[in-house]
Formats: structure tokens, C-alpha cells, sequence
């Protein structure tokens, strides 16, 4: 298998993943009038748990986003101490939506 000790890493770090705590509100009104609100968990604390399981386990990440005519790439590209890495690319065609 290629990238056995990447792979082993990222296992590991996904045992040390902690539930974040929702500290960011959003209010959002309706066109009827009415408004609900929900908590969330802030993307920045998102990375900072990232960073910290992954860096605890010799992989660092970087992203870069390409475009051409047709849309956007995010390419996140994963890298272990061991000199191993993967490239991970998330295509988004223009006029469409995230699927989250």
C-alpha cells in the first residue's frame, strides 16, 4: 500500500479528534417575518483542532484554490515527517452549490 505510514498517522490522529464546542451564534430571518437562530462550531476552531491532531502525529497540510473557466479547485495536499503526501483536490463548477 502506498503512503502506509501517512495513513497510519492519520488513523491515529483521527482517534484524538475532540467534539468542539458550538461558540458562534447565526440568526437568520425569513421572509415571513420570523427569525430562528443556531449554534455552530467557527472554522477557526475547526483548523486549530486539525492543526493540533495532525501536528501531534507528523503531518502538516497546506490548500491552494485554481480556477479556470468552468470553476474553482481546492487542492489540500497532506504531508508526513516520513516524506510521504497526498493531494486531495475538491472540484466546484461555477453556478452550483456545495453539496454541505
Amino acid at each position: 500500500m502506498e503512503n502506509q505510514e501517512l495513513a497510519k498517522a492519520l488513523a491515529k490522529a483521527q482517534k484524538e479528534v475532540k467534539e468542539l464546542e458550538k461558540t458562534a451564534i447565526s440568526k437568520v430571518r425569513l421572509k415571513s417575518g420570523g427569525e430562528y437562530s443556531f449554534q455552530y462550531v467557527t472554522l477557526e476552531s475547526v483548523l486549530d483542532e486539525a492543526r493540533r491532531v495532525l501536528a501531534s502525529n507528523g503531518i502538516s497540510f497546506q490548500q491552494h484554490i485554481t480556477r479556470d473557466d468552468k470553476g474553482l479547485c481546492l487542492f489540500t495536499e497532506l504531508m508526513h515527517e516520513s516524506g510521504q503526501s497526498k493531494i486531495i483536490p475538491y472540484y466546484q463548477p461555477y453556478g452550483t452549490h456545495p453539496p454541505f
